[in-house]
């Protein structure tokens, strides 16, 4: 969609590019239509950057016969909160190019002693109406002598949710479409920047065309889907720059889009197997782990079985000290201390076809099923299989919260939780699934 008949030097980043000082972020130059490259020269806020980046190489930009190249300067920050103005130039064989980006980079900082603990709560999916019903149910009581808690177009008591201080509403739309998904609404939240569909904490490039658009997301296609440039999330900037502890909580599978934006940088939500990894080898952690905790469902990518590379990355991070747990009476003898991995929903792991997901997406049950509660005949009867100890969302949460805390030294952690039932039972409209008050 780049293409044009003479040659251009394009920066791969947004129209409105927002950072917090020190944020990381892979610095991309795609040329086009040029048969050689020299000269390059490229200052921030009078800085110059040049010699950050590499050296010209070929590329298979917007699958067409012309000739491209790219040039890169991954993980770069800004230390100057302010407008910061990017240029570049350099000569192509046809003469010279440039292209320029404003960035926006906010003052940030956190002195040792007002390191606050952060908190997320999501209820993926779950928006005014939702909230509505929620409140309908369960606050519209009738006790027993018969008096209703909602009379007169007021509750006696109001959702917890409602009696916020703070209420607001946010524009979830992404770089290219109007109805987003969790991925890139929740590469927003933690990145600070819009991204395009099904993308998490990456930008859009010039061989997305190689699977993007085709439907050819596989294993293949890999080193077109690994190029994008990535930008720093905010619980690895918290960890590297502040010493925070990370965690993630969710009934989904931990990889899913939602728990998955914390921890990893990939331009297609379904590259399970790359998410896993980048949780135990993370790209702006040197390699570390992206967490301190992780608690949900979804064991496969993280066991040899479930990947196409063999690797135990449960039996890796537990060789780094992390306990692994896998039912809810595990998880309630979990004390303070130890950093912990909480599996506690599997399929029978291998890889899908595709080479770059695993063949089974296994969330956790709702509380409903797991409170072996009767559905109505519309919905789908429970099956738990061999997952008949799973732990309720309040354990998961309480639980990550004592290990994140647990620290002689008072270190901060930011934490996220995600109710994902919502979302999960709404796709097929299974009402009682819901179960808002426990999921």
């Amino acid at each position: 969609m780049f293409a044009q008949s003479s040659p251009s030097v394009r920066i791969l980043l947004p129209e409105r590019t927002r950072l917090l000082q020190g944020q990381m972020v892979d610095l991309v130059l795609e040329v086009r239509n040029a048969a050689s490259v020299s000269g390059l020269k490229v200052t921030a806020g009078g800085e110059d950057l040049t010699s950050k980046f590499s050296a010209p190489v070929k590329a298979e930009l917007d699958c067409d016969a012309t000739s491209d190249f790219v040039l890169r300067a991954d993980l770069q920050s800004f230390n100057t909160a302010g407008a910061v103005k990017l240029e570049v130039s350099l000569t192509t064989d046809q003469g010279t190019v440039s292209d320029a980006r404003d960035i926006t980079v906010y003052e940030f900082s956190i002195p040792s002693g007002r390191r606050r603990n952060v908190v997320l709560f999501i209820g993926d999916a779950m928006g005014t109406a939702y909230r509505d019903a929620a409140r309908l149910v369960s606050r519209a009581i009738v006790d027993d002598s018969g008096k209703s808690s909602f009379r007169d177009g007021f509750f006696d008591n109001l959702l917890e949710m409602d009696k916020m201080p703070v209420s607001g509403m946010s524009m979830t739309y992404g770089t290219d479409s109007i109805v987003p998904d969790s991925a890139n609404t929740g590469a927003s939240w933690v990145s600070g920047n819009k991204t395009f569909l099904n993308a998490i904490n990456v930008f859009a490039d010039g061989t997305d065309c190689k699977w993007r658009f085709n439907g050819q997301q596989n294993a293949a296609n890999l080193p077109f889907m690994t190029d994008n440039p990535r930008v720093e999330n905010l619980w690895q900037y918290l960890k590297r720059r502040y010493g925070y502890r990370t965690g993630i909580v969710s009934t989904a599978a931990v990889t899913d889009a939602t728990p998955a934006v914390q921890g990893s940088y990939v331009p297609f939500r379904q590259m399970r197997l790359e998410v896993a990894k980048q949780f135990v080898n993370n790209p702006m952690l040197g390699g570390r782990p992206a967490f301190d905790v992780i608690l949900g469902g979804g064991a496969d990518p993280f066991m040899a079985g479930g990947r196409t590379d063999g690797r135990n990355l449960v039996g890796e991070l537990q060789s780094m000290g992390y306990r692994y747990v896998t039912t809810a009476s595990e998880l309630k003898g979990v004390n303070f201390g130890q950093p912990t991995i909480g599996l506690f929903k599997s399929g029978t792991p291998r890889p899908a076809s595709n080479g770059i997901a695993t063949a089974t997406d296994a969330n956790m049950d709702v509380a409903y099923d797991k409170l072996k509660m009767q559905r109505p005949a519309s919905e789908p009867n429970a099956n738990l299989g061999a997952f008949t100890d799973q732990p309720m969302l309040d354990l998961m949460t309480e639980k990550a919260i004592e290990v994140l805390s647990s620290s002689f030294a008072q270190v901060p952690f930011i934490l996220m939780v995600e109710a994902a039932s919502i979302d999960k039972q709404s796709h097929p409209n299974s009402g009682r699934g819901h179960d808002l008050g426990h999921d």
